[in-house]
């Protein structure tokens, strides 16, 4: 099967697949690495289901395009799911997206007091802020 005919089969998996099947697409749609779809990916992150989410993160932390990946998973790494936050957070430094996106979405999920707590200990013990670029 060629990269076309495999990018075909995930999209199709995707729309009409139950949801082991679309979890499964979107993680294929990741390894083929093609950024056009990016887009479709972050559709897929915004699934219901959540092993369709998990595998969004999965896909977009493979596919490489930031830019995707900072409009889709600040929002997985605030979901209720174990599993899609475990993803999503993994797949948030591969593209780049540390520091600042992935303190604010674990700010999010344990709330904000937590996170000012961090940042002051961060301050009283010398570590400086990290900013993404």
């Amino acid at each position: 099967m060629t990269r076309e005919h495999q990018g075909a089969f995930f999209l199709r998996e995707l729309e009409t697949g139950d949801t082991w099947r679309r979890a499964a697409a979107a993680r294929g749609l990741g390894r083929l690495g093609d950024t056009v779809h990016a887009v479709v990916l972050v559709r897929a992150a915004g699934d219901l289901a959540p092993g369709v989410q998990e595998g969004a993160a999965v896909g977009l932390g493979r596919l490489g395009v930031p830019e995707a990946g900072a409009r889709a998973l600040p929002a997985l790494m605030d979901d209720d799911d174990p599993r899609v936050r475990r993803q999503a957070s993994l797949a948030a430094p591969r593209l780049g997206l540390r520091d600042r996106v992935v303190a604010d979405a674990y700010g999010r999920l344990l709330g904000r007091g937590f996170l000012r707590e961090i940042e002051m200990l961060a301050r009283v013990h010398g570590v400086r802020e990290h900013r993404s670029a």
